[in-house]
C-alpha cells in the first residue's frame, strides 16, 4: 500500500478532494458514536471549495480496512471486549493495517494520512503496539467524567486551551493501564490524559489518551514534551465525539432508558442527563477534539460542531460524498 497523493484533479480545474476513511468497529450494531461522526463530517465546509469524500469500512464484519492513500482516519468505538477478535482475520487485517500507517508515518510523514483511535479502537492499538496493558475495570464507567490532561496534553495541538480537567462521555469496561515507558520512547509516543486522580481510591490511574510521533525521542521525553503540532497518530480511550444533544436524544429513547436503568440505575442515569447540560462539561470536549483533528489533518478545512448537533432531516452539505 502506497501513501497519498497531493496533486490536482484530473481536470487541472483544482486541488483534488481530501479523502477521509471512517473505521467502523461496531461489528454491524447502529451506533450513536458513528452517527456522531458523519454528521461531523458532514458539515465540512473550505474556501476554496475543497471537499471531502467520506469511505467507512466495516472492519470486524467484513474485514475491510483502508488503504493508505487516505488524508485522514478515524476509527470508532465498539461494543464488547477488546480481546474477542484474538486470531481472527479481521483483527489481523486491522493490525496490518495500524503497523504499516505508523510505519509510513515513520519513514515518510508527509505522505502519511492523520489517525484518530476512539474508545475500542483506542484499546486494540494499545494491544497492537504494546502501550500498555488492557484490563478489565473493577467497576464499569458510564457517564460524563472528568479525565485529567498531563502536562504535554495540555499543549497538545487537539487540546490546548482547554482546561486542565475536561469532560468526555466515558462508556466502557475496560481500561489502559501499566504503560510501557520503553515502547512508548521508541514510537515516539507521549501520555496526553489520564483518569482523575482519585487519592482514596488505591487504584493505577488508567490512561485516557495517546499520541505516537514520527520517530523516536530520548529517555525522559515520552511524557515531558509536546510533538510538532500535526494531528499525528493520536488515541483517546473517552468519546470525542460524543454531543449533549445527541445524546439527550439517544439515551431518552424509551428502550435505551430502560435498559441503562435496569444495568447502572436511575440514579445514575439521572445524573448523567444533568450531565449533558452543563455548558462547562461534554460541549467543549466536543467542539475541540474532532473539528481540531479534522482542520489540522485537512489544511482548508473546517466543520460545524454547533450545526451538526442539530441537522436537518436527510441535511449533508455539497461538500461530502459518502
Amino acid at each position: 500500500m502506497s501513501g497519498r497523493s497531493r496533486y490536482r484533479d484530473t481536470q487541472g480545474s483544482g486541488p483534488a478532494r481530501y479523502r477521509v476513511a471512517v473505521l467502523d468497529l461496531n461489528r454491524g450494531i447502529p451506533n450513536e458514536g458513528m452517527r456522531s461522526i458523519r454528521t461531523l463530517l458532514s458539515t465540512a465546509s473550505s474556501d476554496d471549495g475543497r471537499g471531502i469524500d467520506v469511505d467507512v469500512f466495516e472492519v470486524r464484519l467484513e474485514g475491510a480496512v483502508p488503504g493508505l492513500g487516505y488524508d485522514a482516519y478515524i476509527s470508532s468505538g465498539g461494543p464488547g471486549s477488546p480481546f474477542a477478535g484474538e486470531g481472527s482475520e479481521w483483527e489481523r487485517r486491522y493490525f496490518e493495517w495500524m503497523h504499516a500507517l505508523c510505519d509510513l508515518r515513520q519513514e515518510s510523514p508527509e505522505d502519511a494520512g492523520s489517525a484518530l483511535f476512539i474508545c475500542h479502537s483506542f484499546q486494540l492499538m494499545c494491544r497492537a503496539f504494546g502501550l500498555a496493558r488492557i484490563t478489565r475495570r473493577r467497576k464499569a464507567a458510564f457517564g460524563i467524567y472528568e479525565v485529567a490532561l498531563t502536562g504535554v496534553g495540555m499543549q497538545d495541538p487537539l487540546l490546548q486551551g482547554l482546561h486542565a480537567r475536561i469532560h468526555a462521555a466515558d462508556f466502557r469496561k475496560w481500561q489502559a493501564v501499566h504503560p510501557d515507558r520503553n515502547r512508548l520512547r521508541e514510537l515516539g509516543g507521549r501520555i496526553i490524559a489520564l483518569e482523575k486522580e482519585r487519592p482514596h481510591v488505591d487504584l493505577e490511574r488508567a490512561v485516557m489518551g495517546i499520541r505516537l510521533g514520527a520517530g523516536q525521542i530520548s529517555a525522559g521525553d515520552a511524557s515531558d514534551h509536546a510533538d510538532d503540532g500535526s494531528p499525528g497518530f493520536v488515541g483517546v480511550q473517552f468519546h470525542p465525539e460524543a454531543d449533549p444533544v445527541g445524546m439527550r436524544r439517544h439515551f431518552n429513547r424509551p428502550d435505551k432508558r430502560e435498559a441503562v436503568i435496569e444495568e447502572y440505575g436511575e440514579a445514575r442515569f439521572e445524573r448523567l442527563l444533568d450531565a449533558l447540560d452543563d455548558p462547562d462539561f461534554l460541549i467543549r470536549t466536543y467542539r475541540a477534539i474532532i473539528p481540531r483533528f479534522v482542520e489540522r489533518a485537512l489544511p482548508g478545512v473546517r466543520l460545524d460542531p454547533d450545526r451538526a448537533m442539530r441537522p436537518a432531516a436527510g441535511e449533508q452539505t455539497e461538500a461530502v460524498r459518502s
